[in-house]
C-alpha cells in the first residue's frame, strides 16, 4: 500500500495486515497489479508509471481530467502489454453492458459524463473524511 500521506498509508496497511511503501515506484516493482484510488489528476500520472513498470491497472473513474492524459494511460498500458480496467459501479449490469457493447460496435461514443451525489467517506468516525479532494 502506498499513499500520498504516509501516515494514512501506514494506518490502512496496519488495519489490513500489509506493508506500507514510502516510494510508489518500489511498490510498482514488487507487485503484478495496482488498484489506484486517487483523484483523477494524480491517478493518470501514476497509472502511466505503473503500466511502464509492468503492473496491470485497476483504475477508478474518471480516468483522467483531460482526454490527452486519458490517452496517455491507454497508450502506456498497450505498450506495456498490461491489462487495465476502469471500474464503473454498474458497468457489468445487463443494461449498461448492452449499451456499451452497442456503442463500441457502432463507434457511437467517445466520452461521457455522469453525476452522483452520496455520503461516502463523510462520517465523523472516518479518519480520511477530511481529505481535501473528498470535500471539494
Amino acid at each position: 500500500m502506498w499513499g500520498r500521506r504516509p501516515d494514512a498509508a501506514e494506518h490502512l496497511a496496519g488495519l489490513h495486515g500489509t506493508r506500507a511503501y514510502a516510494d510508489v515506484d518500489a511498490l510498482f516493482a514488487d507487485v503484478d497489479a495496482v488498484a489506484v484510488a486517487l483523484p483523477p489528476a494524480v491517478q493518470a500520472e501514476l497509472a502511466v508509471r505503473a503500466a511502464r513498470a509492468g503492473c496491470h491497472l485497476l483504475l477508478d473513474k474518471p480516468l483522467a481530467p483531460t482526454v490527452a492524459q486519458g490517452r496517455a494511460v491507454v497508450e502506456a498500458a498497450e505498450e506495456a502489454g498490461v491489462a487495465s480496467v476502469v471500474f464503473f459501479t454498474t458497468r457489468f449490469q445487463p443494461g449498461p453492458e448492452a449499451w456499451i457493447t452497442e456503442q463500441a460496435r457502432v463507434g457511437g461514443w467517445f466520452t461521457g459524463r455522469a453525476q452522483w451525489l452520496g455520503a461516502v467517506f463523510t462520517s465523523d468516525g472516518n479518519p480520511f473524511a477530511a481529505s481535501e479532494w473528498r470535500r471539494g
